[in-house]
């Protein structure tokens, strides 16, 4: 199992935005798909979404969502999790449970109201689906717009700061919890930006603290 505790922020416009534009950033955990061999990934998390039109005044929304991501499949999109009210400033918990390779079990609870949803996901294409729970991530990232590769530009997120950031394996796998000690930290860069080519607009930060996981946006430096 992967499971995350996180805020959602007040997004912003990215500096240099468009007079029409439409910004998003996801905050998720997952289970597998990191690796290039591994075909299936379990995601939930909130999306934060900032769209400016005419040069008006910038319209934030929010939600929670879930997907089951299988490689090389084309046409696959988040799903809204209905029923779990979202606002800017809700402070959220998420849990992934695998249940077999192709079951796992979803959970979010917005411990702000004290709303929570879950539920379990078997799909059914298993010949597609091998989830293994080899990998676990905390991401916050730029999604792909649906039906294409390209992503949307990333908002100004601002901070995000994940808690509780803890994977479990079950006795098959060896028992034990795992936290972000040995994680690779990955820094996202924005090559769509013609302004600045290759700015860094996210930086992961790890502290003593190795169940914490701070991502800034922008560049912090080495």
């Amino acid at each position: 199992s992967v499971e995350a505790e996180w805020v959602v922020t007040p997004p912003a416009s990215p500096p240099h935005a468009a007079a029409d534009g439409q910004y998003r950033a996801s905050t998720w955990i997952g289970l597998d798909g990191h690796d290039p061999a591994s075909p299936t990934l379990a995601q939930i998390g909130t999306l934060q979404r900032v769209t400016v039109a005419r040069g008006g005044p910038p319209q934030v929304e929010v939600s929670a969502w879930w997907q089951w991501w299988l490689r090389d499949v084309p046409g696959q999109h988040p799903v809204v999790i209905t029923g779990l009210p979202l606002a800017i400033d809700d402070h959220v918990y998420a849990k992934i449970t695998l249940r077999g390779p192709s079951t796992a079990r979803f959970f979010m609870r917005n411990l702000t109201n004290g709303v929570g949803v879950g539920f379990e996901w078997n799909d059914p294409d298993p010949l597609h689906s091998v989830l293994e729970g080899l990998t676990a991530e905390w991401i916050v990232e730029r999604p792909t717009r649906v039906g294409t590769t390209l992503p949307y530009t990333l908002p100004n997120y601002r901070r995000v700061t994940m808690t509780g950031c803890v994977a479990t394996l079950d006795a098959a796998g060896g028992g034990g919890e795992h936290d972000l000690r040995g994680a690779s930290l990955i820094r996202l860069v924005d090559w769509e930006d013609d302004s600045s080519p290759g700015a860094i607009v996210s930086t992961p930060i790890v502290g003593a603290d190795t169940t914490r996981l701070a991502l800034q946006y922008g560049d912090l430096g080495p």
